[in-house]
């Protein structure tokens, strides 16, 4: 269980500059949780970026999240990859109390990369995606926005799969 804290831009996990994260919790059946306990209000429960043109920072989870992201506790984000990459499992992200979004994928003005979320996805070996993930209760309640301040360049790739599995939300991309 990892939980926010601070005053200012915050994430519960957070890769910078072509930096890496992996969390390998599929085979252990453990949920990695990111609910919100202090911020700014610019904060996101992931959050990748790089702000070097020579990178591409990720975070893969491999299993599933409870990822909360509740405004009044200072998150205004559950994912949030600036052309970088997010690769989560499933699970659950929410955005409540006027948070603004669940998935926020956009470019930057320092590379050309783009930004790339995948949720419960199934890949080719050549890492194609090719269809929903096996996990049957993805649920994700809030937006999805494809642009930022810094460009367009996002893209948001979502496996529900199941009669538990959901999305309620709309799609933005300004």
């Amino acid at each position: 269980t990892i939980y926010e804290n601070g005053y200012g831009p915050t994430a519960g996990i957070f890769a910078n500059g072509g930096g890496e994260v992996y969390i390998n919790n599929a085979a252990t059946g453990k949920i990695v949780t990111i609910h919100t306990t202090g911020g700014s209000g610019d904060g996101a429960g992931i959050k990748t970026m790089n702000g070097v043109g020579d990178a591409c920072s990720k975070v893969v989870i491999t299993g599933k999240v409870d990822i909360v992201a509740d405004l009044t506790k200072g998150t205004n984000e559950g994912l949030s990859a600036v052309a970088s990459s997010i690769e989560l499992g499933g699970g659950t992200i929410k955005a409540i109390k006027g948070a603004w979004c669940a998935i926020r994928a956009y470019g930057e003005f320092v590379s050309d990369n783009a930004a790339i979320v995948n949720v419960n996805v199934k890949k080719d070996d050549a890492g194609n995606i090719i269809g929903a993930g096996n996990y049957t209760d993805t649920v994700i309640e809030g937006d999805f926005v494809t642009n930022g301040g810094m460009g367009t360049l996002g893209y948001i790739t979502v496996g529900l799969n199941g009669e538990g599995s959901h999305w309620v939300g709309n799609y933005g991309d300004n």
